[in-house]
């Protein structure tokens, strides 16, 4: 699978801030409406019990990633059923939970591993919007997440990563 370079992710999200125009948010939402509904539906569910600043983080970052994937594979996703989110969200769950039994160091040490995931740089955008106190970004600087958000915002994203992943191998 072709990769995702961070200059491009970093492009997506210039594009997609673009100075707060909500018109360009609500243009990329629509695409993913279109083209993916199950999986915004899942991310609008995972959300959902998130505060609105961290909603807005998650889904800024959702979109963000999904807008990458349309960009860079056009036409070539394939649709995806609950069945199939299901499955990733509960693969990406357990993997959260096998991260719980072990020690601290090692568990740091998987969690950060960018050389398993299929999109390393996506993965990275995950792990620095969601659990990495970033000072250099102004955008979300006043988003503070509690563990049960960062929890929420890590897992919805990476599987959100994992079913795009699917989608463009399929």
């Amino acid at each position: 699978m072709k990769q995702i370079p961070e200059d491009f992710i970093d492009k997506v999200i210039d594009e997609i801030s673009n100075d707060g125009d909500p018109s360009v948010l609500e243009k990329v939402t629509t695409s993913f409406q279109k083209e993916q509904p199950i999986l915004l539906q899942y991310t609008i569910d995972m959300l959902s019990d998130l505060s609105d600043d961290a909603k807005e983080l998650g889904l800024f970052t959702i979109l963000s990633i999904w807008k990458c994937y349309q960009d860079l594979f056009d036409k070539k996703m394939e649709t995806l059923t609950e069945d199939q989110v299901k499955a990733k969200h509960a693969s990406s769950a357990k993997w959260l939970e096998t991260l719980g039994e072990l020690d601290e160091q090692t568990a740091t040490d998987e969690m950060f591993d960018l050389e398993n995931q299929t999109q390393p740089e996506i993965y990275k955008y995950i792990l620095e919007t969601v659990m990495v106190e970033d000072e250099e970004d102004e955008e979300f600087d006043k988003v503070k997440l509690d563990e049960f958000e960062e929890t929420g915002l890590f897992i919805t994203a990476k599987t959100v990563m994992d079913c795009l992943n699917f989608a463009v191998e399929s």
